[in-house]
């Protein structure tokens, strides 16, 4: 996809998160933050596979991937890359979230998520927090939630869920992101 094409796009369906796909220092970012031996990863509004792509460059080959897209014309971009440990589903997190586990059939390791948890997008205080308390909920002990945002606004639900956070800025974007992380408790 082009970068016009996916402008286009996010013209025409104002809840895609970004006005342009991340960048390589936003992805490389993100994947850094993926555990060791990660095994089951979701993402949240897989967008193009941009970020998809290279989480499946990373993950192992018994590992699994649930990328999660609304947009239909970026679920059938993602439905273009052959991989077996790839699996689409096309509906909303704000929805889908809450039952997470029930979909996946195990705890979680890693959790990405690009989706705009804005009012303009849909996501009232009320749903952002539900979401990110279901999104702790799926996650295995040690698991992490890695966000990426215009805004550090979200750091609050994330700070009230998750037991160790933490963030970075990566201003190497258009337009720049806050990474926001969320880590479980390893209760093992």
């Amino acid at each position: 996809m082009s970068h016009s094409d996916y402008f286009k796009e996010v013209l025409r369906d104002y809840k895609v998160a970004a006005f342009m796909g991340s960048s390589r220092y936003t992805i490389r970012r993100m994947i850094e933050e993926m555990p060791e031996n990660t095994r089951v990863v979701v993402e949240y509004g897989a967008g193009e596979g941009v970020i998809t792509r290279k989480i499946l460059e990373q993950l192992s080959p018994e590992g699994k991937l649930w990328a999660i897209e609304f947009n239909p014309y970026l679920a059938s971009l993602l439905e273009e890359i052959q991989d077996s440990r790839l699996v689409i589903l096309r509906d909303n997190v704000f929805e889908i979230a809450p039952h997470l586990r029930e979909h996946v059939g195990r705890p979680v390791d890693f959790i990405v998520s690009g989706i705009p948890f804005s009012p303009w997008a849909g996501a009232d205080h009320a749903q952002r927090d539900e979401t990110v308390r279901a999104t702790h909920d799926a996650l295995g002990p040690g698991g992490r939630l890695v966000a990426y945002q215009f805004t550090p606004l979200l750091m609050c639900a994330i700070k009230k869920h998750f037991p160790r956070t933490w963030w970075r800025f990566e201003p190497r974007n258009f337009l720049p992101y806050f990474i926001m992380v969320g880590e479980k408790e390893n209760t093992l």
